[in-house]
């Protein structure tokens, strides 16, 4: 008699827990539009390769670089988000000259969900400003990526990222001090990092 009450206090118990998790899953993931998030990220920048137009391959010639990012998005619905994100690099290339990369970017997520954790995919555009040595450009990038994300409450979570860093650099050779047309190149790179977020 002693064991089937204890059998059945068990059930009682999990059947509460799973109805609890259930409502903290729903509570966790429940954001409105207008929610906002605020997040910091930084990380390891690794320089991929160049491509040409006629996809050939090269060398970056540059050594592990850093990263660091700020980023603010806002909900328009339970699972997607819009903002804008700034974010910088450097890395070191041959006679110790220094690449720095600043993209201005805006953003688009969407977000799988299995409580406690979130896999947002998500693709950012806009402009990015680069130096190296005395050279400076301005060109598009596009950033694809995805992220895994551990919910420590409602507002905390913190997390891993892995995004693509596409720049084309294209150059028609008309303008004066400008490098040719030949010179055109499509620079491709894969930002790792760590993240912390606060929604507000």
């Amino acid at each position: 008699m002693n064991l089937k009450k204890l059998v059945f206090f068990c059930l009682i118990l999990c059947v509460l827990i799973i109805n609890i998790n259930a409502q903290d899953d729903f509570y966790d993931f429940s954001y409105d539009r207008g929610d906002q998030i605020f997040t910091i990220r930084a990380g390891l920048f690794i320089p991929l390769f160049f491509m040409s137009p006629s996809l050939d391959f090269g060398s970056t010639n540059l050594s592990l670089g850093g990263i660091g990012a700020l980023e603010w998005s806002t909900y328009i619905n339970n699972r997607i988000t819009i903002g804008g994100e700034l974010s910088g690099m450097f890395a070191f290339g041959p006679n110790d000259r220094v690449l720095y990369m600043i993209p201005l970017t805006a953003k688009i997520a969407y977000y799988f969900r299995r409580y406690p954790f979130e896999f947002p995919i998500f693709c950012g555009a806009g402009i990015n400003f680069t130096t190296y040595g005395d050279a400076f450009s301005m060109d598009f990038i596009l950033k694809p990526g995805a992220s895994a994300i551990w919910n420590f409450s409602h507002e905390w979570a913190f997390g891993f990222n892995l995004i693509y860093w596409w720049v084309p650099q294209l150059y028609t050779g008309r303008r004066e001090g400008h490098p040719p047309r030949n010179h055109a190149m499509f620079g491709n790179f894969l930002e790792t990092t760590l993240s912390a977020m606060f929604r507000f």
